[in-house]
């Protein structure tokens, strides 16, 4: 997957992904290392579609937004709850999901059962200048 073709702000560490996710299993879609102890502010957004399964209509699709705050003091990584935006999906059960570990925040995507669906994560870490 190649990253997308935007400028970066200062200050600002921009990613860009695309995941595939077969039923409810979830997915890691980014792992986001957190380098130097400090505060952060993560900005995610995610949009998503079905392309195939048993379950559901075709084109069925979500978006989401979520902002959260993120920490690493001497050596380890922690998240607050992520604050959620926007969301609007068109089955229930699928979804995005943040965890902390080994110097990184990660982001995970769930489908649902009897769905393949085609995720896109963009993502925003702001630090401290």
């Amino acid at each position: 997957m190649a990253n997308a073709d935007f400028r970066s702000t200062p200050g600002v560490i921009p990613r860009i992904s695309r995941v595939t996710t077969t039923n409810e299993v979830l997915i890691v879609g980014q792992e986001i290392p957190i380098v130097d102890d400090g505060t952060y502010l993560l900005d995610v957004e995610v949009i998503c579609t079905r392309k195939a399964g048993d379950l559901g209509t075709p084109g069925d699709s979500a978006c989401y937004t979520r902002t959260l705050r993120v920490k690493k003091i001497d050596g380890v990584v922690s998240i607050a709850v992520a604050q959620t935006s926007y969301t609007n999906q068109d089955q229930a059960g699928w979804g995005v999901e943040f965890s902390a570990g080994e110097g990184a925040v990660r982001v995970g995507v769930r489908g649902s059962f009897g769905n393949t669906i085609d995720w896109t994560i963009k993502s925003n870490l702001h630090i401290q200048l």
